[in-house]
This record gives C-alpha cells, sequence and structure tokens, in this order.
C-alpha cells in the first residue's frame, strides 16, 4: 500500500540588517520551488571587509536550496577556500545557517543548523502542549573545535551583558589566539571565523532536528549585535510569530543608543560592589543582523498578521504532496 502524503509546513521568513559600526553584518534567504527547502545565511564580519564583501555577492548560497541532500558543509566549501587565502590575513566572518526541509510523506520538518564564530540560532515551539518550552540553543561561544586543540591559546577579558531594560553587570570573555604553519597568528573575540589566511577556520558546527508536522516554531538567528543586547526578559517578544526581524533590531539599536544604564562591576563569585550609574551609553555600537523563520502546519493554527508592516517578508505556500 502506498504510504500517504502529509501536507508539508509553511514557511514564512523575514530578515533585517542595521549597520551601526563597521558595515558588515550580512543576511540573506532562499526557498526553492522545486525542493520545498528554505534557509538563511547569516554571517558578522570583520577586519578589513572583504570577506562579508565576498560573502554578499557569492551567487553559491542557492545550492542550500537546490541541493538538500547534499551536506551543508560540501555545498559552502568554495566559498571557504576562497576566503582563507593569504590576502584574508585580519579580515573575517562568521557565519550562521539554517535550512528547513520539509517531508511531504510524514508531514514534518528536518532543520538543519550549521555554524562558525559567534553567531547566534535557537528554535522554540509555539503551539501544541510544550508551548514555549522545547528551547534548541545553537553555538556554545566558547566551544573549540575538535580540529584547533591544542593550536588555541586563550586570554581572559570582561566586557558587559544586560540584564533588563535598564541594568547590566560585568561578563567574563575570551580572546582567541590560532597559529597555522609556524608562521600566521591570528587573534578574534570568537572560536573560529572564515577568513583570516585559513588559521581560524574548521570545518562547521552542525547539528540536526526532526520538527513535528503537528506544531508551529519560530527560529530566530542573529549576530552578536543582536544578542548582546538581549536579555532574559525578552523571551516572550523573540517568541512572538508576529515580531519581525526589523523589530527586533529595532530593539537591539534603540539599546545600544541608550545613554543611561545601572551597571554593576561585581565580577562572577566575587563580593558585590557598588553600583555604578553610567551616562555615556556601550560605547560604539555593534552592526545588527537578525532572520526569523516561522514554521507552521496552516495559516489557521497560529495567529499571523496577514502582511507584516516591517522587514522582509516572504510567505511560502507547501507544495502539494
Amino acid at each position: 500500500m502506498k504510504e500517504q502524503a502529509h501536507m508539508p509546513h509553511n514557511f514564512e521568513g523575514t530578515s533585517h540588517t542595521r549597520q551601526l559600526g563597521s558595515i558588515q553584518d550580512f543576511v540573506t534567504s532562499g526557498f526553492n520551488k522545486q525542493t520545498g527547502v528554505y534557509y538563511t545565511v547569516l554571517g558578522d564580519g570583520h577586519g578589513v571587509g572583504w570577506v562579508v564583501m565576498q560573502a554578499r555577492k557569492y551567487k553559491g548560497w542557492c545550492a542550500l536550496g537546490e541541493l538538500p541532500h547534499v551536506d551543508i558543509q560540501t555545498l559552502i566549501q568554495p566559498f571557504v577556500d576562497m576566503t582563507s587565502v593569504p590576502s584574508t590575513v585580519g579580515d573575517g566572518m562568521t557565519l550562521m545557517i539554517v535550512r528547513c526541509i520539509p517531508d511531504s510523506v510524514s508531514g514534518d520538518t528536518i532543520v538543519q543548523v550549521a555554524w562558525i564564530g559567534d553567531s547566534f540560532a535557537y528554535i522554540a515551539q509555539t503551539s501544541g502542549p510544550r508551548h514555549h518550552t522545547q528551547h534548541l540553543f545553537f553555538n556554545d561561544e566558547y566551544e573549540i573545535h575538535p580540529s584547533h586543540q591544542g593550536r588555541v591559546f586563550t586570554e581572559p577579558v570582561t566586557t558587559f551583558r544586560i540584564t533588563s531594560d535598564t541594568e547590566m553587570c560585568i561578563k567574563n570573555d575570551m580572546y582567541f589566539t590560532f597559529h597555522k604553519d609556524n608562521w600566521l597568528a591570528e587573534t578574534v573575540n570568537m572560536t573560529g571565523a572564515l577568513g583570516h589566511g585559513g588559521a581560524t577556520v574548521h570545518p562547521l558546527f552542525q547539528k540536526s532536528f526532526t520538527l513535528s508536522g503537528n506544531h508551529a516554531y519560530i527560529i530566530r538567528s542573529g549576530s552578536d549585535g543582536c544578542w548582546d543586547m538581549m536579555h532574559g526578559g525578552d523571551w516572550n517578544t523573540l517568541h512572538d510569530p508576529n515580531v519581525t526581524s526589523e523589530e527586533v533590531t529595532a530593539l537591539a539599536e534603540k539599546r545600544w543608543r541608550k545613554m543611561d544604564w545601572s551597571y554593576d562591576p561585581t565580577p562572577p563569585g566575587q563580593c558585590p560592589r557598588d553600583v555604578v550609574q553610567l551616562r555615556n551609553g556601550l560605547g560604539d555600537p555593534d552592526d545588527i543582523a537578525v532572520a526569523t523563520i516561522i514554521i507552521y502546519p496552516e495559516p489557521r493554527h497560529i495567529a499571523l498578521v496577514s502582511r507584516r508592516q516591517f522587514g522582509r517578508v516572504e510567505t511560502i505556500l507547501p507544495r502539494s504532496p
């Protein structure tokens, strides 16, 4: 007996960037009508900007939709090789890829996430019995890839993290120095990146999950210019499928430009210190990039605004089973 086909998920996406600093954040998305695959690619450049400029011009991202059965690493390896040349010393880019592959037999969606560097993504279920309880996070910002073990040196530093709309505290962080072929040493504030003469490059971290065709989900990926401005009280906003990528970047920009903060300088594990009132803001703002994918069985299963006011919107109807 022929297995009955199910209607695959619908996909809807928005993406947005705000170039507040070095003008080096990048995001693109695509949908392939033949395969039904939806994908987003997000990068955060640093250095002189050549690597991220190549990412903006690169035509090969479309292969993520055209060839769903080919591993993401294989598909992007030409771009990795192109940007690992000696001329990219001192210049690089993080990368976060999300690819959604529908299964017309089960109605489920396979979500593949691949990354290098400190850009970040998460998946949250937004309907059904586990509403807002299933959170899958991608990117441990201090995880060193096995291929780099033994040739990366770390240096502890301190930075900040915000804890509310008006408060922030000190945060321990790291710089990472990578050595290659006894001639090149590149120092960055992340555990890997494209570019940098290949010194900081490693195979992409990858994870894959199956999302039930009976429920709705939201996936948000963003550069550190976004996530550095978010705190625990923002989860309801971030989980809301009617909040577009542009609205998230607007929230991040508002906080980057906020001047008055209550700052707790107490290092983790040490005796409390007096809170300091800051009047000069957080320093130079970072570029911000956000990509959002909403995955849902049928329009009636999730409350969606028919057309978004903000951001680039793509409403993707499923293929016929």
